[in-house]
């Protein structure tokens, strides 16, 4: 148990001095399947290229209805292999938001290929594809579409511009587990769909991610570049690494998939409850509550001239947890500042400058809520 901060010697979050434990920013529900799951594993003996990988890459393809799934080490590996498989490198050029996680460009920068920040639109916080469209060159191989945050980007638009260029569409799906789109479940629209499983993800393995598409010679390659460059027959067929996901892991996606529906039901439930505790302050989320999504965080824009740091600090003091995700990348310090030049990304700017992710999380409860949104209030003042 923490302290608080009454005359007691406190430090900030009590009720009538009744010490009250911090709310992380995300926290892993991890029941009786997944214990299972791990002890099943471990009496097996197996604990890496066994039938536990197998059945989570046939059941996560059969979810997101496509034909073939890669499970590997992270969702930004996802993305590299991708590229790699499809033999983007150096002298290519890669459109991506410049409001995204820092794993999506890391990727991109990986591979050898160049990086082009696009804008985003004001409401959903996603690429936005005209200026996406304005971007693209000779050079330009593929368009890399965030699903922010969990909800959907414009998909149906960035693939029309794809195949009008000849441009292959690639979905970064890494926060979207499970969300829905007018084309399909996110990730499953574009030549190849990338999921990651971190801990704070809908669906983890500890560490992991997934690799789905529909094309047969594109899953190959990727299995074999993930695989130190080793063809299902043990031919070397690429260069490759070493990215595969661990038996352990995959049993616990197993457990976590299967589980997956009511889950998401649940954190659409608790969004709407925090929206609610959230309505008169004078903050804006992506698109409302109205827009479909998998609630992978709850994320928030401050307003104008708020002081985001004594914010998060305001908060950690009341016990609450947040985030302050994601600046634009070419904001992100040194090594990324080269992204930089010639990059005029004005929403991404001004979103990135102002986002904070509060916790949501399965299991959270009515105490809970009103002590993120009086956390948030106060320090608002």
């Amino acid at each position: 148990m923490e302290g608080c901060a009454c005359e007691e010697g406190c430090v900030g979050y009590c009720e009538g001095c009744v010490v009250m434990d911090a709310i992380p920013l995300a926290r892993t529900r991890l029941g009786e399947a997944e214990h299972s799951a791990v002890g099943r594993v471990l009496t097996s003996g197996r604990l890496a290229r066994g039938p536990e990988i197998a059945a989570f890459e046939a059941e996560f393809a059969r979810f997101q209805s496509q034909s073939h799934a890669c499970s590997i080490a992270s969702g930004t590996a996802g993305i590299s292999v991708v590229l790699a498989a499809l033999g983007i490198g150096p002298g290519d050029e890669v459109l991506l938001p410049a409001l995204t996680f820092v794993g999506s460009v890391n990727a991109i920068l990986a591979c050898g290929a160049t990086p082009v920040l696009c804008d985003v639109d004001e409401e959903s916080w996603n690429i936005d594809p005209n200026d996406a469209r304005r971007r693209i060159t000779s050079r330009t191989r593929a368009i890399l579409v965030v699903h922010l945050f969990g909800l959907p980007a414009d998909l149906a638009e960035c693939a029309r511009i794809a195949a009008e260029c000849g441009l292959e569409l690639i979905e970064d799906a890494c926060e979207a587990m499970g969300a829905e789109t007018s084309l399909g479940l996110a990730g499953s629209v574009g030549t190849a769909g990338v999921f990651g499983f971190y801990p704070n993800k809908v669906v983890t393995t500890g560490e992991g991610g997934m690799i789905v598409t529909d094309d047969r010679e594109l899953h190959e390659r990727c299995q074999a570049i993930a695989n130190q460059g080793r063809d299902q027959r043990g031919h070397f067929v690429a260069r490759g690494h070493s990215l595969r996901m661990t038996e352990l892991g995959a049993a616990v996606g197993r457990a976590q998939l299967s589980s997956l529906a009511p889950r998401l039901r649940e954190r659409v439930e608790i969004a709407e409850r925090i929206a609610a505790s959230l309505r008169e302050l004078p903050v804006r989320l992506p698109c409302g509550t109205s827009r479909a999504r998998s609630w992978f965080t709850f994320p928030i824009v401050l307003p104008d001239g708020s002081q985001r740091s004594r914010i998060v600090e305001a908060m950690a003091a009341r016990g609450v947890e947040t985030a302050p995700h994601f600046p634009a990348l070419h904001r992100l310090g040194a090594p990324y500042a080269w992204l930089e030049p010639e990059v005029h990304t004005p929403v991404a700017e001004s979103v990135g400058g102002r986002l904070l992710c509060l916790p949501l999380w399965e299991g959270m409860e009515s105490v809970h809520l009103a002590r993120v949104a009086d956390a948030l209030r106060e320090a608002l003042k």
